[in-house]
């Protein structure tokens, strides 16, 4: 998996459960 979209991935995880 990419770095980038796996920190974009992570990203949107997060704002979800925020």
């Amino acid at each position: 998996m990419n770095n980038a979209i796996k920190k974009t991935y992570l990203g949107s995880l997060t704002k979800v459960v925020e």
